[in-house]
């Protein structure tokens, strides 16, 4: 069964917590490990997160590596010691036990699992924290993360506070996992984002319309107008200068199924959305 790495420069997950500053609200963000360094001669991976929907802003977080073993730590700036966060060489039966805790979690069960967007099969690993496995506590998919969270993999080790949610895996600008939970990889509830999407605010419709998206920009179209559309990674995909039409298809087929943003830019107009694209 060939193993995936789990430290590796083309992906992307989103993650959200829920916040209790302003109630039930849903905080999101981008994480991503891209660009090398060495820390005491050995080499890892900057940690960057982005709590912007479009993350065209990052920072970093920390320090990341992936050893030959499967086993992945966070370097802990702090004391100066690598942190494990996963091992993917753990077999049914295995026990650890993880940083700050007084309870081993056991591994309880090993599946092999496919996702609609990928040819590969997926390690994943289910615990417990008692060892007769009557209640879960964690899961990973080697490859992908916990599904509490990508640094999340073992309580009071991940370096963002408190995430609890794996929302969306992307591998090369390619959806691979979305949590059902989730209608959005971007999930918010405070009302200052809420609003960003009012109609109001937002005069341009979208409809989803069997195998083509349809826009109707109405009275914003002028003959210099043009069309944007990136992918979550922010690379450019496509552009089209619209010349005075009302509405413009965009067929499908042409693109990777995932989540994409769209800006629409004329002299007095600079707006931005969400599209979800999908291959039947």
């Amino acid at each position: 069964m060939l193993a995936q790495s789990l430290v590796k420069e083309n992906k992307l997950w989103s993650n959200t917590w829920i916040g209790t500053e302003h109630g039930d609200h849903y905080h999101s963000y981008f994480i991503k490990f891209e660009g090398d360094v060495k820390i005491n001669n050995i080499d890892y991976k900057k940690i960057l997160k982005s709590d912007d929907e479009f993350h065209l802003s990052w920072k970093l977080q920390g320090y990341i590596r992936e050893d030959s073993t499967k086993k992945v730590f966070i370097y802990d700036e702090y004391s100066q010691i690598d942190q494990l966060l996963y091992d993917f060489g753990l077999q049914i039966g295995d026990s650890l036990l993880p940083p700050n805790h007084t309870f081993y979690i056991y591994v309880c069960d090993i599946k092999y699992i496919k996702f609609e967007n990928s040819t590969d099969t997926f390690k994943q690993i289910e615990f417990s924290d008692r060892p007769n496995c009557d209640w879960p506590y964690i899961t990973w998919i080697e490859g992908v993360g916990s599904i509490g969270g990508i640094l999340n993999g073992l309580p009071e080790v991940g370096i963002c506070c408190v995430e609890n949610c794996l929302v969306c895996f992307f591998e090369s600008d390619t959806l691979i996992y979305h949590n059902e939970g989730f209608n959005t990889c971007f999930p918010q509830g405070f009302p200052e984002v809420i609003d960003q999407y009012d109609e109001r605010l937002q005069p341009i419709k979208v409809l989803y319309d069997k195998n083509q998206i349809i826009f109707d920009f109405g009275d914003l179209i002028t003959v210099k107008s043009k069309l944007k559309i990136f992918n979550l990674n922010g690379n450019l995909k496509t552009m089209i200068s619209l010349d005075g039409e009302k509405n413009f298809i965009l067929p499908q087929k042409y693109f990777i199924s995932g989540f994409y943003v769209y800006t629409f830019q004329n002299k007095a107009e600079n707006l931005s959305g969400r599209l979800i694209i999908t291959q039947e």
